[in-house]
């Protein structure tokens, strides 16, 4: 398989490793969650519609942000690169 978009290491990883329970985790209400691979593959794809139902395009411009409690924050600047 050749990667030409991160979300292909996602999908390589699928089909070369076993399947796990806890290939992503996060805090929800104080609660580690855990999501196995199918369920990351589903959320990504879903946030991908998302974008694409609100008109973004290729060439479109995205910042992305998130904060958390305290000083936990992140940042990621998208340039959208397909056209569906």
């Amino acid at each position: 398989m050749e990667v030409t978009r991160i979300f292909d290491l996602v999908l390589r990883y699928k089909k070369n490793f076993k399947p796990k329970d806890d290939v992503l985790a996060g805090k929800e209400n104080g609660n580690w969650i855990k999501y196995n691979i199918d369920q990351y593959i589903e959320t990504a794809n879903s946030i991908s519609y998302a974008f694409l139902k609100l008109g973004v395009k290729k060439g479109d411009k995205i910042i992305l942000s998130a904060f958390g409690a305290g000083y936990t924050w992140g940042a990621i600047y998208v340039v959208w690169a397909i056209d569906l």
